[in-house]
Protein backbone atom coordinates (compact mmCIF):
# COMPACT_ATOMS: atom_id res chain seq x y z
CA UNK A 1 0.00 0.00 0.00
CA UNK A 2 1.35 3.45 -0.97
CA UNK A 3 1.70 6.47 1.77
CA UNK A 4 -1.51 8.40 -0.65
CA UNK A 5 -3.48 5.10 -0.14
CA UNK A 6 -2.93 4.80 3.27
CA UNK A 7 -4.15 8.69 4.84
CA UNK A 8 -7.15 8.71 2.90
CA UNK A 9 -10.53 9.18 5.14
CA UNK A 10 -14.14 10.06 4.29
CA UNK A 11 -15.99 12.94 5.25
CA UNK A 12 -19.69 13.69 4.54
CA UNK A 13 -19.94 17.64 5.66
CA UNK A 14 -23.62 18.93 6.11
CA UNK A 15 -24.06 22.31 6.36
CA UNK A 16 -27.16 23.06 8.44
CA UNK A 17 -27.95 26.57 8.53
CA UNK A 18 -25.65 30.03 9.22
CA UNK A 19 -25.40 32.24 12.40
CA UNK A 20 -23.01 35.13 12.81
CA UNK A 21 -21.26 34.22 9.70
CA UNK A 22 -20.15 30.67 10.62
CA UNK A 23 -21.59 27.40 9.60
CA UNK A 24 -23.42 24.72 12.05
CA UNK A 25 -24.26 21.53 10.73
CA UNK A 26 -22.35 17.76 11.38
CA UNK A 27 -19.78 15.84 9.87
CA UNK A 28 -19.84 11.69 9.41
CA UNK A 29 -16.64 9.99 9.16
CA UNK A 30 -17.35 7.39 7.03
CA UNK A 31 -15.05 4.42 8.25
CA UNK A 32 -16.20 4.48 11.28
CA UNK A 33 -20.29 5.58 11.06
CA UNK A 34 -19.43 8.33 13.73
CA UNK A 35 -21.50 11.68 13.51
CA UNK A 36 -20.41 14.88 15.39
CA UNK A 37 -22.15 18.51 15.61
CA UNK A 38 -19.64 21.41 14.95
CA UNK A 39 -20.57 25.13 15.60
CA UNK A 40 -18.46 26.90 13.39
CA UNK A 41 -15.50 25.68 10.79
CA UNK A 42 -13.08 26.34 13.13
CA UNK A 43 -14.40 23.62 15.05
CA UNK A 44 -15.16 21.43 11.95
CA UNK A 45 -11.28 21.35 11.14
CA UNK A 46 -10.64 20.47 14.75
CA UNK A 47 -13.05 17.37 14.67
CA UNK A 48 -11.23 16.63 11.38
CA UNK A 49 -8.33 17.00 12.57
CA UNK A 50 -8.41 15.26 15.61
CA UNK A 51 -10.27 12.08 14.31
CA UNK A 52 -7.02 12.01 11.83
CA UNK A 53 -4.61 12.06 14.20
CA UNK A 54 -6.53 9.02 16.23
CA UNK A 55 -6.96 7.08 13.18
CA UNK A 56 -2.73 8.04 12.52
CA UNK A 57 -2.23 6.89 15.83
CA UNK A 58 -3.90 3.60 15.87
CA UNK A 59 -2.10 2.82 12.30
CA UNK A 60 1.15 3.53 14.07
CA UNK A 61 0.54 1.16 17.22
CA UNK A 62 -0.77 -1.73 15.42
CA UNK A 63 2.20 -1.47 13.83
CA UNK A 64 3.98 -1.89 16.64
Amino acid sequence: MNEKQKNQETFVIRILGTEHATWQGSVTHLDNNQTVYFRSELELIKIIDGTLEKEQAAAEESIK
